[in-house]
């Protein structure tokens, strides 16, 4: 992440997935999350996310920071549109 290879990051939880390795700790997920939305896979970012939260609830608002941030830092699209309302209607985030 703090390189922002978003690509890169892809390939490591595609790797993962492959080898059956899955994070412990919903925070664990926030890269790939990030990694998802930044390269327009706004689906897959929005299932990871539910994932997470099913694994630790209580991380919650990491969970819906990010996608604060994301709604601002990311181009406009339909599929973002999408995603976002989503999020906030499984987690209540309140995104703008």
């Amino acid at each position: 992440r703090q390189y922002q290879d978003w690509g890169r990051i892809q390939s490591l939880w595609k790797e993962a997935g492959e080898r059956n390795i899955k994070p412990d700790h919903g925070l664990e997920y926030l890269p790939f999350i990030e990694a998802f939305a930044r390269q327009n896979d706004w689906e897959t970012a929005s299932v990871l996310t539910r994932a997470a939260n099913k694994l630790t609830s209580d991380a919650k608002s990491s969970y819906c920071q990010l996608w604060k941030r994301l709604s601002i830092d990311t181009p406009a699209s339909p599929q973002k549109t999408a995603a976002l309302a989503k999020i906030n209607l499984s987690l209540a985030c309140a995104i703008p």
